[in-house]
């Protein structure tokens, strides 16, 4: 009997431990349990806090998006929901859609806001096609150049800084870009200086790292028709002009210029033009303010021509006072012509008068010589 009760009281025993160790071990997997959901439930809320729609590259060749493209959606990007820790301002919205890539982006990337810059368009920006710049051999699609003007003296001007070749046709040097009123005007002047100047080149230098490089100061200087379209105070001034670049207004510098390219000999011209392959359309000359066609001397030394008249405005048409001086002279012709003809007619009268009395002293004479017969 002792023996039952000595195993029963081990078995009770065993038993009690076994619970215990049981209840300690559901216990601690509750606990453990409770903690994994607790975590597990974090990382959810953690996963759908991150969870972000963006554009990602997507191209059909699979070639990504290259420096200079346009952002467009369904062309190179397209939206997908991915799970990232940045903040939504580090990625680029519907509103960024139409900027150009500062970088190379490879597909499958997400795009962020630093790889893009906006397209500035103000309201006087047009698109320019360019058919007088000389192009580099390699030049690519998207590149960012300087346009530039050399003259046959060796002086060099940068007359548009940092613009984008668009649309190249590499062949035929001819691209787009965008410029504004002011741009515009001053590559005018750069083109008729190229075309009435002989041995001078218009070309284009390229940016090494165009989004760290800071924009260049335009240093051209424009001719002086084209100074006068940016003056307020002229009679032709542009009203289009939003934005003026100063040092290109510099007429004391840009008369300099023209008197040092006066100077050149015509074989120095004809060296430079044919040792940069240039086509000559100034017939070996500088067709400048400073070598202008005075005509109005040609008329008066008997050595008027047709030549084509290059010099400034002023040159052309006059000055108001010059103006009012030509024509109280035009008035005071006038009044001597109109003198003239009034001393002829009274000439013409006068010997018509004479004519008159003679005839009639004649005829008196005859009839006094019938009556005395």
């Amino acid at each position: 009997m002792k023996k039952k009760l000595k195993l029963l009281t081990i078995f009770m025993i065993l038993f009690a431990v076994m619970f215990c160790c049981a209840l300690a071990a559901f216990i601690v997997t509750r606990m453990t349990l409770n903690d994994e959901v607790a975590i597990n439930r974090e990382a959810m809320g953690e996963m759908e806090a991150n969870k972000k729609t963006v554009y990602v590259v997507s191209t059909q060749d699979g070639s990504g998006i290259g420096h200079g493209e346009i952002i467009e959606e369904g062309v190179n990007v397209v939206k997908q929901t991915v799970y990232t820790g940045l903040e939504e301002y580090n990625y680029i919205t519907e509103e960024d859609l139409g900027s150009t890539a500062i970088v190379d982006i490879y597909e499958g990337m997400t795009v962020m806001d630093n790889m893009v810059t906006p397209v500035s368009i103000e309201s006087d920006t047009r698109e320019y096609e360019m058919q007088v710049v000389n192009l580099m051999t390699d030049q690519q699609e998207n590149d960012v150049v300087d346009i530039r003007i050399m003259f046959p003296d060796g002086s060099d001007f940068l007359v548009l800084p940092k613009k984008q070749i668009k649309n190249l046709n590499l062949p035929n040097c001819v691209f787009w870009t965008y410029l504004n009123e002011e741009e515009i005007l001053r590559m005018a002047s750069a083109t008729i200086d190229a075309y009435t100047i002989t041995g001078t080149k218009i070309y284009a230098t390229r940016y090494v790292e165009s989004n760290l490089q800071e924009e260049a100061v335009p240093t051209y200087m424009v001719n002086a028709a084209v100074a006068d379209q940016m003056d307020p105070t002229c009679s032709y001034y542009d009203k289009n002009l939003l934005t003026k670049a100063e040092t290109t207004l510099n007429t004391i510098a840009r008369s300099n210029l023209e008197e040092s390219l006066a100077v050149l000999s015509d074989e120095r011209l004809a060296a430079v033009a044919e040792g940069h392959n240039l086509e000559d359309t100034a017939n070996t000359s500088v067709l400048t303010g400073v070598n202008a066609y005075d005509y109005e001397k040609s008329l008066e030394d008997g050595t008027a021509s047709d030549r084509t008249f290059s010099g400034t405005e002023d040159d052309l048409y006059g000055t108001g006072e010059e103006s009012d001086s030509e024509d109280t002279e035009d008035g005071e012709e006038q009044d001597g012509l109109t003198d003239m003809e009034e001393d002829t007619d009274q000439t013409a009268l006068s010997s018509d008068g004479e004519n008159v009395s003679s005839a009639a002293e004649k005829t008196d004479a005859d009839d006094k010589s019938k009556t005395g017969k």
